[in-house]
C-alpha cells in the first residue's frame, strides 16, 4: 500500500516539474518577444525621427543581425 502511495507522490512531483518547465519556457519566449519588440521600437524612433521612412538603409539591419547572432541566448 505504501508503495502505491509513493508512486502517486512520484507522479505528482513529475507533473509539477514538467508544468514548471513548460511555464518557464513560455515565460522566456514571452520576454524574448518583448525584447525584440522594444529593440525594433528603439530603432524605429531613433532612425525615423518623425519621418515617414528611415534613412539608415541596410547597414543597421546587417549589423544588428550579426550582433544578434553573436549574442544568442
Amino acid at each position: 500500500m505504501a508503495e502505491i502511495e509513493n508512486i502517486a507522490l512520484l507522479h505528482s512531483i513529475i507533473s509539477l516539474i514538467e508544468e514548471t518547465r513548460e511555464n518557464a519556457i513560455r515565460s522566456v519566449d514571452f520576454h524574448k518577444v518583448q525584447l525584440n519588440w522594444h529593440i525594433g521600437k528603439f530603432i524605429f524612433e531613433d532612425e525615423q525621427k518623425g519621418k515617414e521612412r528611415a534613412d539608415y538603409g541596410k547597414y543597421l539591419i546587417k549589423y544588428l543581425s550579426k550582433l544578434n547572432y553573436l549574442t544568442r541566448f
